[in-house]
C-alpha cells in the first residue's frame, strides 16, 4: 500500500513538473513572457499564439493552444473577447453571433490602427474561438475571442502596439 501511494506521489510531482515547464508564463500585467499552453478558457486579449488547433470537422474542439509572447514569430493574437448573453445554445447562434461581436470589434481594430500596423497586418484573416455546447450549458461558458493572423504569415509584434 505505501509503495502505491509513494508511486501515485510521485506521479503527482512528476505531472506538476511537466505542467510548470510546459505551461504559458505571464507577468503581473497579463502578457504571455514564456511561451507553452495556455487553456482555451484562459486565453486573454493580446495572447499571440504559433498555430490555431487543427480541426478534422466543425464540430472538433480542442483544449489549449501553444501561446508565445508577441515580439516572437507567431501567425495569430486575439484581439477582442465579448461574452454574448442569453440562455440557449444552437449552431446557427453562435456562428451568428461571433461573426456580430468580431465584425464589429475588426472595424474599431483597424480604425484604430497606424498605417504603418495597417500595412503590416494587410493579409491578415479574422476568425474566432466560441464556446461549444458543453462548456455554455454545463460550464456557463459565454466567451467569444475574435483572432487575427495568418497561417502562412509570421508576425513579430502585437496589433496592439
Amino acid at each position: 500500500m505505501k509503495t502505491r501511494l509513494l508511486g501515485f506521489g510521485v506521479l503527482v510531482v512528476v505531472g506538476l513538473i511537466i505542467g510548470h515547464f510546459t505551461s504559458a508564463g505571464r507577468n503581473d500585467a497579463g502578457e504571455i513572457t514564456k511561451s507553452g499552453d495556455v487553456s482555451a478558457t484562459e486565453v486573454q486579449v493580446g495572447d499571440c499564439f504559433d498555430d490555431l488547433p487543427q480541426l478534422s470537422t466543425e464540430d472538433s474542439t480542442f483544449t489549449s493552444v501553444h501561446a508565445v509572447p508577441c515580439s516572437e514569430s507567431h501567425h495569430w493574437q486575439a484581439f477582442h473577447q465579448e461574452n454574448a448573453v442569453g440562455d440557449s445554445y444552437s449552431e446557427a447562434n453562435i456562428a451568428s453571433t461571433a461573426d456580430d461581436i468580431c465584425n464589429a470589434a475588426t472595424q474599431t481594430l483597424i480604425n484604430n490602427m497606424s498605417s504603418i500596423k495597417f500595412d503590416a497586418f494587410q493579409n491578415a484573416q479574422l476568425t474566432y474561438f466560441t464556446p461549444t455546447y458543453k462548456s455554455w450549458t454545463v460550464h456557463g461558458d459565454r466567451s467569444f475571442q475574435c483572432l487575427i493572423g495568418n497561417d502562412t504569415e509570421s508576425y513579430f509584434t502585437s496589433v496592439f502596439e
